[in-house]
């Protein structure tokens, strides 16, 4: 898990926590996966995009961010992928954190930048 950290880190252009309280933590991310990001390498050969999986680890790599450590995955719910992130483009990941027991509750939302649209949205679970 270490090297897709380190791909992710290597993504984010910037981060910042938005709230933090008593009741959780919001926060926000620029993201930019230049064509040679190896999540393009075959998905797909004539037009790359970016594949689900490594949208979902950005989600994980804010988290963790917002957290200060590395966060496991527990679940993922009410995923719905709207729209293609092609190379070089801007994707901003929003992300709200609620404490459950020893788990984060999640509500994510990517977005391309300027607002031109949304990626993907949904819930995670994280665990410590």
């Amino acid at each position: 898990m270490k090297f897709l950290g380190f791909i992710m880190e290597s993504a984010c252009q910037s981060w910042q926590c938005l709230a933090d309280g008593d009741d959780g933590l919001q926060g926000e991310g620029f993201f930019l996966f230049p064509a040679q990001f190896i999540g393009f390498n075959g998905h797909f050969p004539r037009q790359p995009v970016l594949p689900a999986v490594a949208q979902l680890a950005a989600v994980r790599c804010l988290a963790g961010y917002l957290l200060g450590r590395e966060v496991g995955l527990h679940s993922f719910y009410g995923v719905k992928f709207r729209d293609m992130v092609v190379p070089d483009e801007e994707i901003w990941v929003s992300i709200t954190l609620i404490k459950d027991a020893s788990l984060w509750q999640a509500g994510f939302s990517i977005t391309k930048k300027e607002g031109r649209g949304r990626v993907a949205h949904g819930h995670v679970v994280f665990t410590e």
